[in-house]
């Protein structure tokens, strides 16, 4: 199986970010506790609400599973700033699919959390290929549409999703293969041993990343067709 690995690149060393995760609960008793003031230039709407205590933490408390808690803001930001200049990973899904080894089983949580990010009911994300419609006119609210690979999860979310249309749609099941640099890349395997799986990841990649016009549903489809599970251009 041919692997989405880029052509390796040595990176420079970024500066130092301590953080660490904390249970939601957690984070909200220390925003009750006082002292702490809104950060909107580190808000993502729906997704997390930033917070910035009078000693210099920085606080993500997130909607959904663990918040983070930064030691100080400015190091944050310093760290944000170095990463914004930093070469191309070398492999597209580096820093996108943090699940690794536990991908497929995080599968479900991770749609529900796509509702979320697309504001969207989750009864309307129930796996068909027309649901994929839905999805694309949800993503076109969002611009630029390169923000899907910068908010934490997003594309995991997307990726998860898109794999299990494709897996309704083709009767296959999941799979990962470990790539180096202990990089997951998720498939659903239709039958292996004649070479005939589908990639949930690169195409949607490509197209959110070059703002590609058509959006995912043409994606999605030309990738089914081209493994022959019927004419999805209606």
């Amino acid at each position: 199986m041919a692997s989405s690995r880029k052509k390796a690149s040595t990176k420079p060393e970024l500066p130092e970010d301590k953080s660490r995760y904390i249970k939601r609960s957690e984070a909200l008793a220390l925003v009750a506790q006082g002292g702490w003031t809104r950060d909107p230039e580190n808000d993502m709407s729906y997704v997390r609400d930033a917070y910035v205590s009078d000693r210099g933490e920085l606080l993500f408390l997130n909607v959904h599973g663990r918040s983070i808690l930064h030691e100080s803001r400015k190091a944050h930001m310093e760290h944000m700033e170095a990463f914004a200049k930093l070469p191309p990973p070398t492999h597209i899904l580096e820093g996108l699919l943090p699940q690794g080894p536990h991908f497929i089983e995080s599968v479900p949580a991770l749609v529900d959390e796509l509702a979320v990010h697309l504001k969207l009911p989750r009864e309307s994300l129930d796996g068909s290929f027309e649901s994929m419609h839905v999805v694309d006119a949800a993503l076109k609210k969002i611009r630029p549409r390169r923000r899907v690979l910068e908010i934490p999860n997003f594309f995991a979310c997307l990726v998860a999703y898109i794999g299990e249309v494709m897996r309704k749609e083709s009767g296959g099941h999941w799979m990962l293969e470990e790539v180096a640099g202990g990089i997951y890349e998720p498939y659903i395997d239709i039958d292996l041993r004649r070479g005939l799986y589908l990639n949930p990841f690169l195409e949607p990649y490509k197209t959110i990343y070059e703002g590609r016009g058509g959006g995912l549903v043409g994606v999605v489809a030309g990738l089914l067709m081209a493994k022959g599970f019927g004419d999805k251009s209606g």
